[in-house]
């Protein structure tokens, strides 16, 4: 991994490259660690775009950081749908997830519950071919969720490749209210 990262053998195959995880802090009674990300800058905008999109977060921006305000919106996320509240797991990638391809559908496709059977394996499946957005596997990597963020998020400009999308940050224009790359801004 490149200095300043670590790899983390939970994602991907082999695993992957991330920010090195900060120091704990403990949670208001102090008992036990509070929020710890150990996602990638990506993953952020996946779990930041759906939070927006689908969520009803919609003044959480899309800048792949895991700051004060995603992480409470990832809090919410997790108690409204009675989810484990202890940071970012499989549970609750796998809600998000649930989530994401119900508000693409625009219909209830699969319960919102953190489980990965075999109906949402089957959605995913489905996204995953219907919008070309790499190997039909049913796991989703990083060009499933650049797909995903790019149907989530339609003031971005269409003309953008999901991997710009999520390769790069995003800022909303205070004049159009659009979003565009952060170099166009400058």
């Amino acid at each position: 991994c490149p200095p300043g990262q670590v790899l983390d053998p939970t994602q991907g195959w082999g695993g992957t490259c991330v920010s090195k995880i900060p120091e704990v802090t403990p949670d208001k009674k102090g008992d036990r660690p509070a929020f710890i990300p150990a996602l990638t800058t990506e993953q952020i905008r996946w779990v930041q775009a759906i939070l927006r999109a689908a969520a009803g977060e919609s003044e959480l921006k899309i800048d792949g950081l895991m700051g004060p305000k995603t992480v409470k919106a990832i809090q919410r996320f997790q108690r409204d749908n009675k989810l484990i509240v202890d940071g970012v797991n499989l549970q609750t990638t796998t809600a998000l997830t649930q989530l994401g391809l119900n508000h693409i559908a625009k219909q209830s496709r699969v319960a919102v519950d953190g489980i990965m059977g075999n109906q949402t394996k089957l959605a995913i499946k489905e996204f995953q071919s219907r919008y070309n957005s790499g190997p039909v596997d049913g796991i989703v990597g990083p060009i499933t969720r650049a797909a995903m963020v790019k149907l989530l998020l339609p003031e971005i400009e269409s003309g953008s490749s999901p991997s710009r999308i999520t390769g790069e940050l995003y800022q909303q224009s205070e004049d159009s209210g659009k979003w565009y790359p952060l170099q166009e801004l400058h």
